[in-house]
């Protein structure tokens, strides 16, 4: 149980709330995650500018939910993403097509 070399995979939905023209979104994305015999952990996570806050709860489904009383986890993460030099023109050659 627990061990890193657990499968895992996923899925989250995306939607933009308001769009500026300086591509400076502010976003809402949903979706669930699933650790194979261990968790199963929803997401929501809200993109504003180049933050993103994000909340996820573990629910566990291993063995280990009758130590943990079936109750599980909450986590709140809050990340900055930015490119590095903001002089380099190219920056944007990095950025990954998004499709909805």
């Amino acid at each position: 149980q627990g061990g890193n070399n657990q499968a895992q995979g996923g899925f989250m939905f995306k939607h933009d709330l308001v769009e500026n023209a300086d591509e400076e979104t502010t976003s809402i994305s949903i979706g669930s995650f699933l650790r194979w015999n261990d968790a199963i952990i929803p997401v929501i996570k809200l993109d504003i500018f180049k933050f993103a806050i994000g909340f996820t709860y573990d629910v566990n489904t291993s063995k280990l939910k009758t130590a943990s009383q079936s109750m599980g986890g909450f986590e709140a993460t809050m990340s900055y993403h930015s490119y590095l030099n903001i002089h380099n023109t190219s920056r944007n050659s990095y950025r990954c097509p998004v499709h909805f």
